[in-house]
């Protein structure tokens, strides 16, 4: 048993380091001085020594159980320095990773269902394939994230900054994504069947052969979106919806009658 009281020693000095890096983190006078990185400090062009080291120490921990590291850190990696981490294929399933930085971080393939989110830095992030299936992720920044093929269903986006993200083939059926900004974004092919797009701003994205039935769109920005001849549906809307400039609606199936009769198509 000597391995798993190293692994457990190390862990929780791991636990230690993570909470005073987030008591610094909500203390402006403390932000520059208590800081922990994971992946070890960065040089001065901002590169990390090993962007490996957090895989490998999350590996190594599957001596106490195979999901040994989030078992016992996942819930203390608030505000976490994880810019740049190679963290494909992991599971932090459950975790709290609210306000963590990975901006251009590798998790594609990870397991991220049920995770706290919000408000994380994910911008430029790889999350192809990647689960987050009812992971919070309410004001997050996933400015040109890549969310290819991602499952996302139920999922909570509300607040979060999409602008310019790959969410092609993504699943985002019973998503919340009201308020979110998904401006210039790629959801084609994406299902956001039963999607709350409230006061969503969709302008110019790209939603060719998305599923929209039974979204909300009330209150959405459409300006200059790309539909397609794709099933369209039951979608929700009202007078405050825009719809100015929308591309392919003439040869929409399904378009409701009443939107049609507004739109004078």
């Amino acid at each position: 048993g000597l391995r798993q009281v190293d692994v457990y020693a190390g862990l929780n000095v791991m636990i230690l380091l993570l909470e005073l890096h987030r008591y610094g983190r909500e203390r402006e006078e403390l932000k520059e001085r208590l800081v922990f990185y994971p992946c070890g400090k960065p040089n001065a062009e901002g590169k990390f020594e090993d962007d490996m080291l957090l895989f490998r120490i999350i590996g190594y921990s599957r001596c106490i159980g195979d999901f040994g590291f989030r078992d016992t850190v996942g819930q203390f990696l608030t505000y976490a320095e994880l810019t740049d981490a190679q963290l494909r294929g992991v599971n932090f399933d459950g975790a709290n990773l609210s306000c963590a930085n990975l901006s251009g971080a590798a998790l594609n393939r990870a397991d991220l269902s049920g995770a706290a989110l919000n408000r994380a830095d994910l911008s430029s992030a790889d999350l192809s394939d990647v689960y987050l299936i009812d992971a919070n992720l309410s004001e997050a920044d996933l400015i040109y994230t890549h969310l290819i093929s991602a499952f996302l269903g139920s999922a909570k986006l509300s607040g979060a900054d999409l602008s310019y993200a790959q969410l092609y083939s993504a699943d985002l059926s019973s998503a919340d994504l009201s308020s979110a900004d998904l401006s210039s974004a790629d959801l084609r092919v994406a299902d956001l069947r039963g999607a709350d797009l409230t006061d969503a701003d969709l302008t110019d994205a790209d939603l060719s052969g998305a599923k929209l039935s039974g979204a909300k769109l009330s209150g959405a920005k459409l300006s200059g979106a790309k539909l397609s001849s794709e099933l369209f549906g039951d979608v929700r809307w009202d007078e405050n919806t825009m719809w100015d400039d929308v591309l392919g609606l003439e040869s929409a199936h399904n378009v409701p009658e009443a939107l049609r009769g507004q739109l004078e198509l």
